[in-house]
Protein backbone atom coordinates (compact mmCIF):
# COMPACT_ATOMS: atom_id res chain seq x y z
CA UNK A 1 0.00 0.00 0.00
CA UNK A 2 2.73 2.46 0.70
CA UNK A 3 4.40 2.09 -2.88
CA UNK A 4 0.61 2.84 -4.87
CA UNK A 5 1.10 6.41 -6.50
CA UNK A 6 4.50 6.61 -5.12
CA UNK A 7 5.81 6.25 -8.67
CA UNK A 8 9.38 5.77 -8.38
CA UNK A 9 10.45 6.33 -5.50
CA UNK A 10 7.49 4.16 -4.14
CA UNK A 11 8.66 1.32 -5.83
CA UNK A 12 12.16 2.17 -4.78
CA UNK A 13 11.15 1.78 -1.19
CA UNK A 14 9.72 -1.48 -1.87
CA UNK A 15 12.74 -2.31 -3.04
CA UNK A 16 14.62 -1.57 -0.39
CA UNK A 17 12.26 -3.42 2.16
CA UNK A 18 12.40 -6.66 -0.18
CA UNK A 19 16.32 -6.55 -0.07
CA UNK A 20 16.36 -5.85 3.35
CA UNK A 21 14.07 -8.77 4.12
CA UNK A 22 16.91 -10.96 2.40
CA UNK A 23 19.66 -9.88 4.29
CA UNK A 24 17.82 -10.54 7.66
CA UNK A 25 15.90 -13.68 6.88
CA UNK A 26 17.29 -16.57 5.72
CA UNK A 27 13.78 -17.80 5.39
CA UNK A 28 11.90 -18.33 1.73
CA UNK A 29 10.35 -15.10 0.77
CA UNK A 30 7.03 -15.91 1.29
CA UNK A 31 7.64 -16.56 5.13
CA UNK A 32 9.08 -13.30 5.40
CA UNK A 33 6.54 -11.11 3.46
CA UNK A 34 4.72 -11.10 6.98
CA UNK A 35 7.67 -8.94 8.49
CA UNK A 36 8.61 -6.43 5.40
CA UNK A 37 6.02 -4.35 7.71
CA UNK A 38 7.64 -5.03 11.01
CA UNK A 39 11.41 -3.72 9.50
CA UNK A 40 9.89 -0.86 7.51
CA UNK A 41 8.53 0.56 10.55
CA UNK A 42 12.04 0.39 11.74
CA UNK A 43 12.61 3.15 9.15
CA UNK A 44 9.25 5.27 9.66
CA UNK A 45 11.52 7.82 11.14
CA UNK A 46 12.74 8.22 6.69
CA UNK A 47 9.02 7.89 5.61
CA UNK A 48 6.38 10.62 5.37
CA UNK A 49 3.13 10.14 3.39
CA UNK A 50 3.93 6.69 1.59
CA UNK A 51 6.89 8.42 0.13
CA UNK A 52 10.22 8.21 0.87
CA UNK A 53 12.63 11.15 1.72
CA UNK A 54 15.49 11.87 -0.42
CA UNK A 55 18.62 9.35 -0.67
CA UNK A 56 20.56 11.28 1.29
CA UNK A 57 17.81 10.45 4.47
CA UNK A 58 17.29 7.03 2.97
CA UNK A 59 21.19 5.91 2.96
CA UNK A 60 21.52 7.16 6.45
CA UNK A 61 18.57 4.92 7.67
CA UNK A 62 20.16 2.09 5.37
CA UNK A 63 23.23 2.22 7.25
CA UNK A 64 21.41 2.60 10.64
CA UNK A 65 20.04 -1.01 9.34
CA UNK A 66 22.84 -2.41 8.54
CA UNK A 67 24.47 -1.98 12.08
CA UNK A 68 21.40 -4.04 13.47
CA UNK A 69 22.15 -6.82 10.59
CA UNK A 70 25.32 -7.45 12.12
CA UNK A 71 23.78 -9.08 15.09
CA UNK A 72 20.82 -11.03 13.20
CA UNK A 73 19.68 -13.15 16.60
CA UNK A 74 19.06 -9.95 17.90
CA UNK A 75 17.05 -8.82 15.35
CA UNK A 76 14.94 -12.38 15.52
CA UNK A 77 14.05 -12.32 18.82
CA UNK A 78 12.61 -8.95 18.70
CA UNK A 79 10.18 -10.10 15.61
CA UNK A 80 9.22 -13.25 17.30
CA UNK A 81 8.36 -11.13 20.42
CA UNK A 82 6.60 -9.04 18.66
CA UNK A 83 4.37 -11.87 16.24
CA UNK A 84 3.62 -13.14 20.17
CA UNK A 85 1.86 -9.87 20.92
CA UNK A 86 0.32 -9.52 18.43
CA UNK A 87 -1.21 -13.52 18.71
CA UNK A 88 -1.89 -12.02 22.59
CA UNK A 89 -3.92 -9.12 21.10
CA UNK A 90 -5.88 -11.15 19.10
CA UNK A 91 -7.00 -13.70 21.35
CA UNK A 92 -8.27 -10.59 23.33
CA UNK A 93 -9.67 -9.01 20.22
CA UNK A 94 -11.91 -12.38 19.80
CA UNK A 95 -12.46 -12.80 23.59
CA UNK A 96 -14.25 -9.49 23.90
CA UNK A 97 -16.14 -9.86 20.75
CA UNK A 98 -17.43 -13.73 22.03
CA UNK A 99 -20.99 -13.82 23.03
CA UNK A 100 -20.99 -14.37 26.89
CA UNK A 101 -21.14 -18.21 27.58
CA UNK A 102 -24.22 -19.48 30.21
CA UNK A 103 -23.28 -19.76 33.78
CA UNK A 104 -23.85 -23.36 35.03
CA UNK A 105 -26.74 -22.91 37.23
CA UNK A 106 -24.77 -24.77 39.96
CA UNK A 107 -21.81 -22.35 40.18
CA UNK A 108 -24.53 -19.27 39.92
CA UNK A 109 -26.24 -20.87 43.57
CA UNK A 110 -22.92 -21.23 45.54
CA UNK A 111 -22.34 -17.32 44.61
CA UNK A 112 -25.86 -16.45 45.80
CA UNK A 113 -24.61 -17.90 49.35
CA UNK A 114 -22.91 -15.04 50.22
CA UNK A 115 -24.53 -11.66 49.86
CA UNK A 116 -22.39 -9.57 47.79
CA UNK A 117 -22.91 -7.22 44.27
CA UNK A 118 -25.35 -8.32 42.37
CA UNK A 119 -24.10 -10.42 39.02
CA UNK A 120 -24.09 -8.47 35.87
CA UNK A 121 -23.70 -10.09 32.47
CA UNK A 122 -24.23 -13.33 33.30
CA UNK A 123 -27.15 -15.34 31.11
CA UNK A 124 -29.44 -17.17 33.09
CA UNK A 125 -32.18 -19.44 32.29
CA UNK A 126 -35.85 -19.19 33.48
CA UNK A 127 -35.00 -22.07 35.56
CA UNK A 128 -31.35 -21.12 37.11
CA UNK A 129 -32.85 -17.80 37.94
CA UNK A 130 -35.72 -19.39 39.72
CA UNK A 131 -33.02 -21.20 41.60
CA UNK A 132 -30.61 -18.43 42.71
CA UNK A 133 -33.61 -16.47 44.02
CA UNK A 134 -34.98 -19.71 46.09
CA UNK A 135 -31.46 -19.67 47.75
CA UNK A 136 -30.97 -15.99 48.57
CA UNK A 137 -32.63 -17.10 51.51
CA UNK A 138 -30.27 -19.65 52.69
CA UNK A 139 -27.19 -19.23 55.38
CA UNK A 140 -23.67 -19.90 54.05
CA UNK A 141 -22.43 -23.39 54.23
CA UNK A 142 -19.11 -22.94 56.58
CA UNK A 143 -19.23 -19.62 56.31
CA UNK A 144 -17.54 -20.35 52.98
CA UNK A 145 -16.99 -16.84 50.49
CA UNK A 146 -17.00 -17.91 46.20
CA UNK A 147 -16.50 -15.25 43.95
CA UNK A 148 -17.81 -15.39 40.74
CA UNK A 149 -16.67 -13.10 37.40
CA UNK A 150 -19.45 -11.04 36.31
CA UNK A 151 -18.41 -11.39 32.75
CA UNK A 152 -15.54 -13.56 30.44
CA UNK A 153 -13.39 -10.76 30.45
CA UNK A 154 -13.61 -9.90 34.32
CA UNK A 155 -11.00 -12.82 34.81
CA UNK A 156 -8.82 -11.67 32.34
CA UNK A 157 -9.15 -8.42 33.76
CA UNK A 158 -8.57 -9.45 37.78
CA UNK A 159 -5.35 -11.36 35.99
CA UNK A 160 -4.02 -8.51 34.24
CA UNK A 161 -4.69 -5.92 36.84
CA UNK A 162 -2.03 -4.94 39.41
CA UNK A 163 -4.18 -4.20 42.37
CA UNK A 164 -6.11 -7.63 43.28
CA UNK A 165 -9.81 -8.08 43.58
CA UNK A 166 -11.24 -7.77 46.99
CA UNK A 167 -13.21 -11.00 48.75
CA UNK A 168 -17.27 -10.63 48.89
CA UNK A 169 -17.38 -9.67 52.94
CA UNK A 170 -20.56 -10.43 54.17
CA UNK A 171 -22.27 -7.01 55.54
CA UNK A 172 -21.59 -5.42 59.24
CA UNK A 173 -24.28 -6.29 61.98
CA UNK A 174 -25.78 -3.80 63.46
CA UNK A 175 -24.34 -2.25 66.35
CA UNK A 176 -25.33 -3.44 70.08
CA UNK A 177 -27.97 -0.68 72.25
CA UNK A 178 -25.52 0.63 74.65
CA UNK A 179 -27.06 0.06 78.05
CA UNK A 180 -25.44 3.45 79.28
CA UNK A 181 -27.27 6.42 79.52
CA UNK A 182 -26.13 9.46 76.92
CA UNK A 183 -24.87 12.67 78.03
CA UNK A 184 -28.10 14.09 76.63
CA UNK A 185 -30.47 11.87 78.84
CA UNK A 186 -28.07 12.63 82.06
CA UNK A 187 -30.92 16.33 82.72
CA UNK A 188 -34.09 17.04 81.29
CA UNK A 189 -35.16 20.22 81.51
CA UNK A 190 -39.03 21.14 80.81
CA UNK A 191 -40.24 25.18 80.49
CA UNK A 192 -37.08 26.22 81.99
CA UNK A 193 -37.00 24.12 84.89
CA UNK A 194 -34.87 21.52 85.85
CA UNK A 195 -36.62 18.31 86.25
CA UNK A 196 -34.65 15.25 86.04
CA UNK A 197 -31.01 14.43 86.90
CA UNK A 198 -29.61 11.32 86.49
CA UNK A 199 -31.71 9.10 88.10
CA UNK A 200 -33.72 12.27 90.61
CA UNK A 201 -36.77 13.13 89.54
CA UNK A 202 -39.39 15.43 90.66
CA UNK A 203 -41.96 13.63 92.47
CA UNK A 204 -39.55 10.11 93.46
CA UNK A 205 -39.54 9.18 97.31
CA UNK A 206 -36.00 9.74 98.56
CA UNK A 207 -34.46 9.94 101.97
CA UNK A 208 -33.19 13.93 103.44
CA UNK A 209 -30.92 15.07 106.21
CA UNK A 210 -32.33 17.76 108.75
CA UNK A 211 -30.79 20.00 110.89
CA UNK A 212 -30.90 17.37 113.68
CA UNK A 213 -28.50 15.22 111.80
CA UNK A 214 -31.06 12.21 111.68
CA UNK A 215 -32.85 11.48 108.32
CA UNK A 216 -36.55 11.46 107.32
CA UNK A 217 -37.80 9.90 104.02
CA UNK A 218 -40.03 12.03 102.10
CA UNK A 219 -40.27 13.54 98.10
CA UNK A 220 -38.61 15.07 95.94
CA UNK A 221 -39.97 18.35 95.08
CA UNK A 222 -37.91 20.21 92.60
CA UNK A 223 -34.17 20.60 91.31
CA UNK A 224 -32.44 23.85 91.70
CA UNK A 225 -29.83 25.22 89.34
CA UNK A 226 -26.65 26.33 92.24
CA UNK A 227 -23.66 26.67 89.99
CA UNK A 228 -21.98 23.81 89.40
CA UNK A 229 -23.81 21.82 90.71
CA UNK A 230 -27.81 21.01 91.54
CA UNK A 231 -29.38 21.00 95.02
CA UNK A 232 -32.80 18.87 95.68
CA UNK A 233 -35.68 20.52 97.64
CA UNK A 234 -37.58 17.68 99.72
CA UNK A 235 -40.87 18.01 101.20
CA UNK A 236 -40.54 15.34 103.94
CA UNK A 237 -43.36 13.56 105.17
CA UNK A 238 -43.25 14.62 108.72
CA UNK A 239 -44.09 18.41 107.91
CA UNK A 240 -40.76 20.33 106.87
CA UNK A 241 -39.36 21.51 103.17
CA UNK A 242 -35.31 21.50 103.23
CA UNK A 243 -32.96 22.38 100.22
CA UNK A 244 -30.15 19.93 100.21
CA UNK A 245 -26.82 19.03 98.39
CA UNK A 246 -26.86 15.96 96.68
CA UNK A 247 -24.66 14.14 99.67
CA UNK A 248 -27.26 14.76 101.70
CA UNK A 249 -30.23 12.88 100.10
CA UNK A 250 -30.23 9.04 99.76
CA UNK A 251 -32.19 6.67 97.62
CA UNK A 252 -35.30 4.69 99.42
CA UNK A 253 -34.52 1.70 98.70
CA UNK A 254 -31.59 -0.76 99.68
CA UNK A 255 -28.80 -1.22 97.90
CA UNK A 256 -27.28 -4.00 96.29
CA UNK A 257 -24.69 -5.94 98.88
CA UNK A 258 -22.30 -5.94 95.49
CA UNK A 259 -22.70 -2.40 95.39
CA UNK A 260 -21.47 -1.06 98.79
CA UNK A 261 -17.85 -1.60 99.83
CA UNK A 262 -15.67 -0.29 102.87
CA UNK A 263 -15.98 3.61 102.49
CA UNK A 264 -18.83 3.80 100.90
CA UNK A 265 -21.46 6.14 102.09
CA UNK A 266 -24.93 5.33 103.54
CA UNK A 267 -27.70 6.14 105.99
CA UNK A 268 -28.19 3.13 108.56
CA UNK A 269 -31.16 2.54 111.47
CA UNK A 270 -29.71 3.58 114.43
CA UNK A 271 -30.61 2.35 117.43
CA UNK A 272 -30.12 4.96 120.72
CA UNK A 273 -31.98 2.43 123.59
CA UNK A 274 -35.78 1.88 122.68
CA UNK A 275 -35.45 4.76 119.45
CA UNK A 276 -34.63 4.01 116.14
CA UNK A 277 -33.10 7.10 114.02
CA UNK A 278 -31.99 6.96 110.51
CA UNK A 279 -28.74 8.43 110.88
CA UNK A 280 -25.79 8.57 108.12
CA UNK A 281 -22.31 6.13 108.27
CA UNK A 282 -20.10 4.66 106.77
CA UNK A 283 -19.13 1.28 105.71
CA UNK A 284 -16.59 -0.50 107.73
CA UNK A 285 -16.91 -4.17 107.02
CA UNK A 286 -18.42 -6.28 103.87
CA UNK A 287 -20.41 -9.40 104.65
CA UNK A 288 -18.41 -12.51 106.02
CA UNK A 289 -18.78 -15.28 107.70
CA UNK A 290 -17.07 -13.92 110.70
CA UNK A 291 -19.51 -11.28 111.21
CA UNK A 292 -22.25 -13.20 110.22
CA UNK A 293 -22.60 -11.73 107.05
CA UNK A 294 -23.67 -7.82 108.58
CA UNK A 295 -22.13 -4.82 107.29
CA UNK A 296 -20.39 -2.79 109.64
CA UNK A 297 -21.15 0.69 109.79
CA UNK A 298 -19.31 3.81 111.38
CA UNK A 299 -21.81 6.13 112.22
CA UNK A 300 -21.28 10.09 112.24
CA UNK A 301 -21.22 10.47 116.08
CA UNK A 302 -18.66 7.72 116.44
CA UNK A 303 -21.20 4.79 117.29
CA UNK A 304 -20.31 1.05 115.62
CA UNK A 305 -22.85 -1.09 114.76
CA UNK A 306 -23.58 -4.00 113.08
CA UNK A 307 -26.89 -3.81 110.55
CA UNK A 308 -28.17 -5.67 107.88
CA UNK A 309 -28.50 -4.96 104.58
CA UNK A 310 -32.53 -4.36 104.30
CA UNK A 311 -31.54 -1.36 107.07
CA UNK A 312 -29.08 0.33 104.65
CA UNK A 313 -29.84 3.21 102.21
CA UNK A 314 -27.39 4.99 99.30
CA UNK A 315 -26.42 8.08 99.33
CA UNK A 316 -27.45 9.59 96.13
CA UNK A 317 -24.45 11.86 95.50
CA UNK A 318 -21.50 11.17 98.03
CA UNK A 319 -18.42 12.94 98.03
CA UNK A 320 -15.16 11.67 96.46
CA UNK A 321 -13.13 10.98 100.34
CA UNK A 322 -16.83 10.03 101.90
CA UNK A 323 -15.40 10.96 105.43
CA UNK A 324 -14.89 14.81 104.37
CA UNK A 325 -18.84 14.85 105.17
CA UNK A 326 -18.49 13.84 108.63
CA UNK A 327 -18.66 17.13 111.13
CA UNK A 328 -17.02 15.67 114.25
CA UNK A 329 -13.46 16.18 113.61
CA UNK A 330 -12.27 13.66 115.74
CA UNK A 331 -14.50 10.83 114.23
CA UNK A 332 -13.61 12.33 110.75
CA UNK A 333 -10.10 11.70 111.61
CA UNK A 334 -10.37 8.08 112.80
CA UNK A 335 -12.15 6.79 109.97
CA UNK A 336 -10.19 8.31 107.37
CA UNK A 337 -7.01 6.78 108.88
CA UNK A 338 -9.01 3.57 109.78
CA UNK A 339 -10.52 3.45 105.26
CA UNK A 340 -6.93 4.86 103.77
CA UNK A 341 -4.64 2.05 106.31
CA UNK A 342 -7.64 -0.86 105.24
CA UNK A 343 -7.13 -4.03 105.40
CA UNK A 344 -4.97 -3.03 108.06
CA UNK A 345 -6.79 -3.11 111.17
CA UNK A 346 -4.78 -3.69 114.79
CA UNK A 347 -7.49 -4.78 117.03
CA UNK A 348 -7.33 -5.24 120.95
CA UNK A 349 -8.03 -8.89 121.47
CA UNK A 350 -10.84 -9.05 124.76
CA UNK A 351 -13.00 -12.00 126.33
CA UNK A 352 -15.89 -12.09 128.40
CA UNK A 353 -15.30 -11.15 131.81
CA UNK A 354 -12.00 -9.21 131.19
CA UNK A 355 -11.83 -6.32 133.74
CA UNK A 356 -10.57 -3.21 131.30
CA UNK A 357 -10.68 0.67 131.68
CA UNK A 358 -12.61 2.24 128.73
CA UNK A 359 -12.14 6.08 128.24
CA UNK A 360 -15.97 8.07 128.07
CA UNK A 361 -15.70 11.83 127.82
CA UNK A 362 -12.36 12.50 128.16
CA UNK A 363 -12.07 10.46 131.07
CA UNK A 364 -10.81 6.78 131.79
CA UNK A 365 -13.72 4.39 133.83
CA UNK A 366 -13.65 1.24 135.24
CA UNK A 367 -15.07 -1.58 133.14
CA UNK A 368 -15.77 -4.77 132.41
CA UNK A 369 -15.93 -6.93 128.69
CA UNK A 370 -19.52 -8.38 128.85
CA UNK A 371 -19.75 -10.08 124.79
CA UNK A 372 -17.34 -10.11 122.07
CA UNK A 373 -19.11 -10.00 118.83
CA UNK A 374 -16.56 -9.90 115.57
CA UNK A 375 -15.02 -6.39 115.64
CA UNK A 376 -17.54 -4.64 118.20
CA UNK A 377 -17.27 -5.32 122.23
CA UNK A 378 -19.61 -4.94 124.60
CA UNK A 379 -18.90 -2.86 127.66
CA UNK A 380 -20.49 -2.62 131.25
CA UNK A 381 -19.14 0.82 132.75
CA UNK A 382 -19.34 -0.53 136.69
CA UNK A 383 -20.02 2.76 138.23
CA UNK A 384 -22.85 3.91 136.40
CA UNK A 385 -24.04 0.47 135.26
CA UNK A 386 -24.03 1.63 131.55
CA UNK A 387 -23.32 -0.61 128.62
CA UNK A 388 -22.10 0.21 124.89
CA UNK A 389 -20.69 -1.29 122.05
CA UNK A 390 -17.13 -0.18 121.25
CA UNK A 391 -15.15 -1.13 118.24
CA UNK A 392 -12.08 -3.20 119.04
CA UNK A 393 -9.60 -1.12 117.07
CA UNK A 394 -11.01 2.33 118.63
CA UNK A 395 -8.61 4.46 120.62
CA UNK A 396 -10.95 4.13 123.61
Amino acid sequence: ERGRGGGREGKQGLFEVGEVNKLVCPRPASACDNNAGLIHGLLSPTVETGKLTPSSSTSTAMSALSKITREPSLLRDAMAAMRKSARDVQKFVEAVSRKPAATPSGLLRAATTQPGPVLTGVSRSPAAAAAAAADKSRPPLGGAIVSVPSSPTSTLSSTCSPRARPALQPPPLPAAPSSQPSVAAAAAVVDGEVVKDGDLYNGMRILGKKRSKTWHKGALIAIVTTGPAYKYKVKFDNKGKSLLSGNHVAYDYHPLAERLMVGSRVVGKYKDGNSLWLYAGVVAETPNAKNKRRFLIFFDDGYASYVGLSELYPVCRPLAKSWEDIEDSSCRDFIEEYITAYPNRPMVLLKNGQQIKTEWDGTWWRSRVEEVDGSLVKILFLDDKRCEWIYRGSTR
